[in-house]
């Protein structure tokens, strides 16, 4: 079974595009703007390495 092909470039892209949106929209003092910010927080951070 392959594995999808999933271009990097377009996932960063969506990325950079959610936080400015998101940004946006929390600055006009928009819920729904914190919470485009938490779930995009919530998804893509890195997970912590135990050492």
């Amino acid at each position: 079974m392959a594995e999808p092909h999933i271009d990097i470039k377009s996932v960063i892209a969506f990325t950079m595009f959610l936080k400015a949106f998101g940004g946006l929209l929390f600055i006009t003092s928009s819920s729904f703007g914190a919470v485009v910010l938490c779930v995009l927080l919530t998804c893509c951070k890195r997970p912590i390495r135990a050492l």
